[in-house]
Protein backbone atom coordinates (compact mmCIF):
# COMPACT_ATOMS: atom_id res chain seq x y z
CA UNK A 1 0.00 0.00 0.00
CA UNK A 2 1.21 3.41 -1.13
CA UNK A 3 1.94 6.44 1.59
CA UNK A 4 -1.17 7.97 -0.51
CA UNK A 5 -3.52 5.37 -0.33
CA UNK A 6 -2.25 4.61 3.57
CA UNK A 7 -3.48 8.85 4.41
CA UNK A 8 -6.44 8.11 2.16
CA UNK A 9 -7.56 5.44 4.30
CA UNK A 10 -7.12 7.38 7.22
CA UNK A 11 -9.14 10.21 6.44
CA UNK A 12 -11.79 8.37 5.48
CA UNK A 13 -11.76 6.12 8.63
CA UNK A 14 -11.48 9.65 10.80
CA UNK A 15 -14.03 10.68 8.48
CA UNK A 16 -16.63 7.88 9.40
CA UNK A 17 -15.47 8.36 13.20
CA UNK A 18 -16.59 12.14 13.20
CA UNK A 19 -19.89 10.85 11.53
CA UNK A 20 -20.55 8.54 14.18
CA UNK A 21 -19.75 11.28 17.39
CA UNK A 22 -21.90 13.30 15.16
CA UNK A 23 -24.65 10.89 14.81
CA UNK A 24 -24.33 9.75 18.79
CA UNK A 25 -24.39 13.32 19.78
CA UNK A 26 -27.90 14.36 17.58
CA UNK A 27 -29.36 11.41 18.93
CA UNK A 28 -27.94 12.49 23.00
CA UNK A 29 -29.75 15.82 22.38
CA UNK A 30 -32.68 14.41 20.36
CA UNK A 31 -32.94 11.93 23.46
CA UNK A 32 -32.77 15.20 26.00
CA UNK A 33 -35.20 17.28 24.39
CA UNK A 34 -37.71 14.46 23.94
CA UNK A 35 -37.31 13.80 27.67
CA UNK A 36 -37.21 17.67 28.15
CA UNK A 37 -40.23 18.41 26.46
CA UNK A 38 -42.14 15.56 27.91
CA UNK A 39 -41.31 16.47 31.37
CA UNK A 40 -42.84 20.32 30.50
CA UNK A 41 -46.02 19.36 29.01
CA UNK A 42 -46.96 16.67 31.84
CA UNK A 43 -45.82 19.44 34.40
CA UNK A 44 -47.78 21.97 32.68
CA UNK A 45 -51.10 19.19 32.50
CA UNK A 46 -50.83 19.20 36.17
CA UNK A 47 -50.24 22.42 37.00
CA UNK A 48 -53.64 23.12 35.16
CA UNK A 49 -55.35 20.43 36.60
CA UNK A 50 -54.50 21.15 39.84
CA UNK A 51 -54.64 24.91 39.55
CA UNK A 52 -56.60 25.78 37.28
CA UNK A 53 -55.71 28.19 34.14
CA UNK A 54 -52.13 29.11 34.30
CA UNK A 55 -50.83 32.74 33.99
CA UNK A 56 -48.47 33.17 30.96
CA UNK A 57 -45.36 33.19 32.96
CA UNK A 58 -46.00 29.43 33.86
CA UNK A 59 -45.33 28.77 30.44
CA UNK A 60 -42.17 30.39 29.72
CA UNK A 61 -41.03 29.29 32.95
CA UNK A 62 -41.60 25.84 32.08
CA UNK A 63 -39.98 26.85 28.52
CA UNK A 64 -37.08 28.07 29.68
CA UNK A 65 -36.01 25.77 32.22
CA UNK A 66 -33.88 22.72 32.09
CA UNK A 67 -34.48 19.00 32.64
CA UNK A 68 -32.86 18.85 36.37
CA UNK A 69 -34.96 22.25 37.66
CA UNK A 70 -38.21 20.52 35.81
CA UNK A 71 -37.87 17.51 37.66
CA UNK A 72 -37.01 19.40 40.77
CA UNK A 73 -40.31 20.93 40.29
CA UNK A 74 -42.03 17.92 39.13
CA UNK A 75 -40.87 16.76 42.99
CA UNK A 76 -42.05 20.26 44.47
CA UNK A 77 -45.96 19.89 42.81
CA UNK A 78 -46.53 17.10 45.10
CA UNK A 79 -47.03 19.24 48.24
CA UNK A 80 -47.50 22.26 46.45
CA UNK A 81 -50.89 24.31 47.64
CA UNK A 82 -50.30 27.05 45.06
CA UNK A 83 -48.27 28.08 42.00
CA UNK A 84 -45.72 29.94 44.16
CA UNK A 85 -44.95 26.69 46.02
CA UNK A 86 -43.82 24.98 42.66
CA UNK A 87 -41.89 27.94 41.60
CA UNK A 88 -40.30 29.53 43.90
CA UNK A 89 -37.28 28.22 46.37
Amino acid sequence: MTLTARFETWAEEFEQRGIEKGLAKGMAKGIEKGTHTGIAETLHTLLQQKFGDLPAWVDQRLQQADTAVLQHWVVRFVHAQSLHDVFES
